[in-house]
């Protein structure tokens, strides 16, 4: 009716320009649906209410009612957004003149914060607006609170009293010490004048690490990322790789295989880091050649790896190496502090030589297990 309205079409056109815009699949069903009569027989009144009965037919009231009062704020959702959803789940529930009524009680009592339920149960008279603008309000207030104390300087003088006849110094104690218990700082919050149980943000979501159950201010996401990974490539001192290969191999060299458009130019700068960090340079020529795959990673980079398993694999002398069993693992990481997890390239742009381990190729594996059973857990 808008678009008609919109495009100043007279009401008697409104029938024909509906049939011949809704496409000749709807056609064919509302011809069904109004035979032996033909759609154009029919008035615009009519024929939206046959659609509107063919494709939305009206829910069941019961179920309209049953998903209506199962409803609960959900985790990390406000207040609003619960008002809205609970309005829009009353649509075809049918309580008439006990609306508003039905909507108080549902609102108060499946709302997640008990501190602004409590305050709501305080009211008398009650209305479901009442009820919404007051909790609306109270979650504004106590977030604007926090926002406030967070960018507050918390630096504090302090200033040394001397108690007479003694000569020693003391902190003077503020006067509303004593009347506030102190807890330890709160996990969701930083503060130390609430539990975490009766945190506001205990059911928050992080803004740097997205996770719930906190705020941003207390995150520790990162704090020890790199406490114990050095800067750049590290290197095992006094083991070098070597390759042998068995008697009567022959080179094997395989062309660049092309690299989609989309990944081309994620692929050179890719080579070219791994270039300035010293993991592989540029030669000339070669007698083998391994293709390389590049794998796209969550983050939009581009992780190279080397097809090993088509070129120089199959010509390895492979070394042996027995792993451990996981009890005697586990009795060598008794004492252990800082764990760690390990993730066991020719392309068409130039040719290059490796010239630190790589995974994938299979005698460098054992060497590298072999290495990891010589360290000591300090």
């Amino acid at each position: 009716m808008e678009c008609h309205k919109a495009n100043s079409i007279p009401e008697n056109k409104h029938t024909a320009v509906l049939l011949s815009s809704i496409g000749a699949k709807p056609y064919n069903i509302l011809c069904s649906l109004t035979a032996p009569d033909l759609p154009s027989s029919k008035t615009y009144a009519n024929l939206c209410q046959i659609l509107q009965s063919h494709y939305c037919p009206k829910p069941l009231e019961i179920v309209e009612q049953f998903k209506f009062h199962k409803r609960s704020q959900k985790t990390g959702e406000n207040i609003a957004d619960f008002i809205a959803a609970i309005k829009r789940l009353s649509e075809h529930c049918n309580f008439g003149t006990v609306l508003q009524t039905t909507l108080r009680d549902r609102f108060v009592c499946r709302l997640r914060d008990e501190a602004i339920q409590k305050r709501l149960l305080q009211e008398r008279d009650l209305t479901f607006e009442g009820a919404t603008n007051l909790a609306l309000a109270m979650e504004m207030a106590n977030r604007d609170a926090h926002d406030l104390q967070s960018s507050a300087d918390k630096s504090i003088h302090k200033i040394g009293i001397k108690t007479p006849g003694t000569g020693q110094t003391g902190t003077p104690t503020p006067r509303n010490q004593s009347s506030r218990p102190s807890f330890p700082p709160c996990l969701s919050c930083g503060k130390t004048d609430h539990k975490r149980s009766n945190c506001y943000f205990k059911d928050a979501t992080c803004n740097k690490c997205h996770k719930k159950g906190h705020i941003q201010t207390v995150c520790k996401s990162g704090q020890n990322q790199n406490k114990f990974l050095p800067n750049g490539i590290g290197n095992v001192k006094g083991i070098q790789g070597t390759l042998i290969l068995k008697e009567n191999s022959q080179p094997k060299f395989c062309k660049a295989r092309p690299v989609p458009y989309a990944l081309k130019k994620k692929v050179e700068q890719e080579l070219d880091n791994l270039e300035k960090q010293g993991i592989i340079s540029s030669v000339r020529h070669s007698d083998w050649a391994t293709p390389i795959v590049p794998v796209l990673k969550a983050n939009g980079d581009v992780r190279l790896c080397g097809d090993y398993k088509t070129t120089v694999n199959p010509n390895l002398e492979a070394e042996k190496y027995t792993l451990p069993g996981m009890e005697d693992m586990l009795a060598q990481l008794e004492q252990g502090v800082t764990f760690s997890k390990t993730r066991h390239y020719t392309n068409q742009f130039h040719y290059y030589h490796v010239t630190i381990l790589h995974f994938g190729n299979c005698r460098e594996k054992y060497k590298y297990e072999t290495s990891l059973a010589t360290l000591k857990i300090n």
